[in-house]
């Protein structure tokens, strides 16, 4: 089966939606839709030749997949910083037996 990009394959289906119906005419009104159907194609193929300029390239990134580029997206100013960070939440204090001393001493 032809992988189609699916910006592609949309234009695609909206000219063969186009081509299964007659242009229509009311007065001086004329919707002729063999002609949006030949812009949807022309805009399929100029899709088409975008993508294989690019080099294929609507290939989803999934970044921080590895330590380098985890640094290399802390160490960039400019990225939007992730707002949640791996264990933001830890509490030092957290099974401690002070903590329960101090605790146990606050119930009284």
């Amino acid at each position: 089966m032809d992988q189609q990009p699916g910006h592609r394959l949309c234009c695609l289906l909206i000219a063969s939606k186009f081509s299964r119906l007659a242009d229509q005419a009311v007065g001086d009104l004329k919707v002729d839709l063999f002609q949006k159907a030949t812009n949807a194609r022309a805009q399929a193929d100029e899709l088409k030749a975008l993508a294989l300029r690019e080099g294929n390239v609507p290939t989803p990134y999934a970044g921080g997949l590895t330590v380098s580029d985890k640094d290399i997206d802390r160490d960039n100013s400019d990225m939007i910083q992730p707002s949640f960070v791996r264990n933001q939440f830890r509490d030092p204090l957290a099974g401690s037996s002070s903590v329960r001393q101090d605790f146990g001493s606050l119930a009284d």
